[in-house]
Parts: structure tokens; C-alpha cells; sequence
């Protein structure tokens, strides 16, 4: 399939290398890198970047992702440390953490994300903190220990529509996932949910529709709606390239649908601009 030519992004290496070997030294992980995220340039050289905890092999093994399948790493104690570390060195004041999926611990990792967390609510408490979490199965009591931690946004992606998710993702479910956006809004009303999804798998608008609506469902705040783009040959192929129209019809559906803030475009991702996204939603009208 021919690539449009919005998909030649302009790279600015200075920058880019300068976090790069912090995060080499400091021997930290960044989705960024790992998942070979299409932003990478323009935030590295903005000096942000979305923490990748719990080592960097998954074990699900989506189609899309460009995250390893391997052996899942032994649990580094050392790495909230370096992840603090990581944020002074930055001097950030908004921080979004993620992880690979962890099938093969007791707690899915669940306890680990509230090590690295009060760690930094502890030694750095003006930094606001946003958590990309896994579906820990959409186990309600590993839920609620990460909503204990009272993190400013709490995301959850459901990445790709229902019928595909047995081709795509093959080790994980649907209903898990839009089971735990339903799971943190019974649990704290008020805490601000995120969800997003990728399109150019093979779905059809009609299916991407029936999406947003089972999230809207949830009370789901903010939505992230991107392009997939094939992070390597060994991934699943891109079925079709959307418009800016395209885009705009899919957000102007989730804004119809009642989701509070929705952000689409061929580049977006589910962390991309979580700062200026996190303070919008204070500007919003009731």
C-alpha cells in the first residue's frame, strides 16, 4: 500500500540523543522507544517522555505492537529510583508511566506500579502523574490498589475494535478491557479516565461507531484516536491510511456521543501532549 506523505515526520537527532542516553544510563525504558512510537523525535526533543515500567518484554504479544515477546524480565526493585531519577533529571512536572503486560506475576505487576508511584508522590509531589495501565485481567481488587494511588489521569486503551480483536489480540479481551474503564468510574466517580484505540487495522467506520459507543458507555472522559502505522516488517501489515476528514468525523461522533475531550489524527497516541490534555479538561464547559 503506497504511504501519504504526511507520513514523513522531520527528526531533530539533537535532541532525541540527549534523552536517549539519560534513559541509557539510567537504565530506564521508554514506550517511546520500545514501541517505536512515530513521535519520538518531537518529544524527546521536548524532553517528555512516557516511562515504560516493569521491564520491556510483554506477554501478550499483540499483532501490532513493536514491544518484544520474549521472556518477561526479573522485577528491577531499583527501577523506581531510576524512573524518580529520570524526572529530575527532565525536571518535569507531568509524568505518564506505562507498562508491559505481566501475566506471569501474581498481582500482574500491579504492586510495582504502586512502588514507582509513592516513590515519586513522596519525593516529588508537585508532579502530576498519569498511568497507562494493562487490563490486570479486570481483576477489581488490582484496580482498585491502582486507584488507591490516586494518579491525576488513569488510562486504560482499548486499541482496536471487537471483531479483530482475536486476530490482533489474540491473548487479551474485549470485554476485560472495556471492563475495567466501567471498573474505575464505579470505584471513583471522579477520577479522569482515558481510553484510545487505533485505526487502519481493517475496521470500517460503522465498526469504529459501535466502538465509541461501548465506551462512551463507560463514562470514559478523554479519547485518543490514531493512525496505526506498522512499527517493523514483523508486525501486521496497515490495511488503509485515514484522512484528516476521516479524523474529524470520528471525533466530531465521540463528541456527539457525550465523551468530554476527544483528540484524532493520524499521529495521536494515547500519551501524546498528556500535559496539555490533562489541563484542558479544567477549561472544559460544564
Amino acid at each position: 500500500m503506497k504511504k501519504p506523505e504526511w507520513i514523513k515526520k522531520k527528526v531533530n537527532s539533537e535532541g532525541f540523543q540527549v534523552i536517549q542516553n539519560l534513559m541509557m544510563n539510567l537504565n530506564v525504558n521508554t514506550v517511546c522507544y520500545d514501541a517505536s512510537c512515530p513521535n519520538i523525535a518531537t518529544c524527546f526533543n521536548k524532553k517528555i517522555a512516557t516511562f515504560l515500567i516493569l521491564g520491556n518484554n510483554c506477554t501478550r504479544n499483540c499483532k501490532f505492537c513493536g514491544i518484544s515477546y520474549e521472556k518477561p524480565n526479573f522485577i528491577d526493585h531499583n527501577e523506581s529510583m531510576a524512573v524518580l531519577k529520570a524526572i529530575e533529571e527532565l525536571n518535569l512536572n507531568y509524568v505518564v508511566i506505562t507498562s508491559v503486560t505481566r501475566d506471569d506475576l501474581i498481582d500482574q505487576g500491579a504492586s510495582h506500579f504502586l512502588e514507582v508511584v509513592k516513590l515519586i508522590r513522596h519525593k516529588l509531589p508537585h508532579v502530576r502523574i498519569e498511568l497507562l495501565i494493562p487490563d490486570f485481567y479486570a481483576s477489581k481488587s488490582l484496580i482498585k490498589k491502582i486507584i488507591s494511588l490516586k494518579p491525576d489521569v488513569l488510562g486504560h486503551n482499548i486499541e482496536t475494535i471487537k471483531s479483530l480483536y482475536p486476530k490482533i489480540r489474540p491473548n487479551s479481551s474485549f470485554f476485560d478491557s472495556i471492563k475495567v474503564l466501567k471498573i474505575i468510574k464505579e470505584l471513583d466517580p471522579n477520577q479522569l479516565v482515558k481510553s484510545g484505540f487505533m485505526v487502519g487495522l481493517g475496521e470500517s467506520m460503522e465498526e469504529i461507531r459501535e466502538l465509541i459507543v461501548e465506551i462512551s458507555q463507560t463514562k470514559c472522559d478523554i479519547l485518543t484516536v490514531g493512525q496505526y502505522l506498522q512499527p517493523s516488517l514483523a508486525q501486521i501489515e496497515v490495511k488503509k491510511y485515514y484522512s484528516e476528514k476521516d479524523f474529524m468525523v470520528i471525533k466530531k461522533t465521540a463528541e456527539y456521543l457525550g465523551i468530554k475531550k476527544v483528540i484524532t489524527g493520524p499521529f495521536i497516541r494515547s500519551s501524546y501532549n498528556g500535559a496539555e490534555i490533562y489541563n484542558s479538561m479544567f477549561f472544559l464547559d460544564d
